[in-house]
């Protein structure tokens, strides 16, 4: 027989990790039920949504008067809803202007599309911390060449406005001197996970990053993601986010590829699609993994927010002492069994060489820690009498 214990908790309506899957949805495996497809990623979590597009276009009239479309802001604006953060993928404002224009007056014309920008967004509730600006993708790789862009484009939005936030996610070959030239305007960190882990030697730049108080997420792109253990990498990740101190994650992608990923043997260097496409999402087990994670790390903080609230009361050292010492150790071990899956590369590895599984243990430790936070959590005091 099944017996099914309902235990006297409730999870978050929102889970305290961000996620970022970089979906462009409707895209070309759900070009419909687009309201279904983003309630699916929602329950999963995310609520960072990278928008190549979406930013309102500008166009300078005859009479020198800049024009703006917010057609297409309205429009994602309406489809990612309430909550989430929104991220304009562009380097410079999209203004439709004659061929040759002076300078100081293209300037000028970037500065009104900016500061309308900024009071559309503000009309519309959203606060600076609900948006940010992702001028390139992955400042490390072309030798730094992308690093010039990153700056200038930094430049121009804090000249508009030194509140605006910019994005940005390096990976390991970013240069220290690159790192130092652009970190003074950076507002919100994606480091990939490779860069975040250099945090346990001392790598400068994590040091750097971790110091400034901004938040810091990190992500991951994997080609042949599929060999991985969905416990040692998926369900893990949020555990290791944690670990480090981390505020969000991300992983390219929910489902943008050209690649169509019921083809079996096609694709091997391209299995980064967490869902598949149907009628509406078909969850892979890493997709599910997951959200199984952020739901752990949910669950975690549930059990510390009930220790915060028992320090001090009486006749709860020992309970408050075993709940400190569940986070400590579960933090640990997760991360630990996770360290193989994202140090090793992914991509291009020859057959015969691609598999980090889990074992028969690691599902325990998952079932192990899942009681001991409930249990844990139920011997602390909801509110403080």
């Amino acid at each position: 027989s099944l017996e099914i214990e309902v235990v006297d908790l409730k999870m978050p309506k929102e889970f305290p990790l961000s996620l970022c899957v970089w979906d462009y949805v409707p895209n070309r495996w759900f070009p419909s039920n687009t309201d279904a497809v983003m309630k699916d990623m929602r329950d999963h979590g995310v609520n960072v949504f990278p928008r190549p597009g979406c930013e309102p276009k500008g166009e300078v009239d005859q009479q020198g008067r800049l024009q703006m479309d917010w057609s297409p802001l309205e429009t994602e604006l309406k489809r990612i809803g309430e909550g989430s953060v929104l991220l304009f993928h562009f380097h410079e404002p999209p203004i439709k202007h004659p061929e040759t224009i002076d300078p100081e007056v293209k300037t000028r014309y970037q500065e009104q599309y900016l500061t309308a920008l900024r009071d559309y967004l503000a009309d519309r509730g959203r606060s600076y911390d609900s948006y940010a600006f992702y001028p390139i993708d992955e400042p490390g790789y072309a030798y730094g060449g992308r690093i010039p862009v990153l700056r200038e484009t930094a430049t121009m939005l804090h000249q508009v406005d030194p509140k605006f936030r910019v994005y940005t996610n390096p990976v390991m070959a970013l240069a220290w001197k690159d790192f130092q030239s652009v970190a003074p305007d950076i507002g919100v960190w994606a480091p990939n996970m490779r860069l975040v882990t250099g945090a346990l030697v001392g790598d400068p730049r994590m040091t750097s990053i971790l110091s400034t108080g901004n938040p810091v997420w990190s992500y991951e792109c994997l080609a042949q993601v599929r060999s991985l253990s969905p416990l040692r990498y998926n369900r893990a990740y949020p555990w290791r986010a944690k670990f480090f101190g981390l505020s969000g994650i991300g992983l390219w992608t929910h489902s943008t590829t050209n690649t169509d990923p019921w083809l079996k043997g096609e694709g091997i260097n391209d299995e980064f699609t967490l869902v598949y496409p149907g009628e509406t999402t078909i969850p892979s087990v890493r997709w599910e993994a997951l959200r199984d994670g952020m739901e752990d790390i949910a669950a975690l903080e549930i059990l510390a927010d009930r220790v915060h609230k028992a320090e001090g009361l009486s006749g709860l050292d020992e309970p408050i002492a075993r709940a400190k010492a569940t986070i400590r150790r579960g933090l640990s071990e997760v991360s630990e069994l996770s360290d193989e899956a994202f140090i090793e590369s992914r991509d291009y590895l020859r057959q015969g060489r691609r598999r980090i599984w889990h074992a028969p243990t690691d599902v325990d430790l998952y079932h192990r820690l899942r009681e001991e936070i409930v249990q844990r959590t139920l011997k602390l005091p909801v509110e403080r009498p």
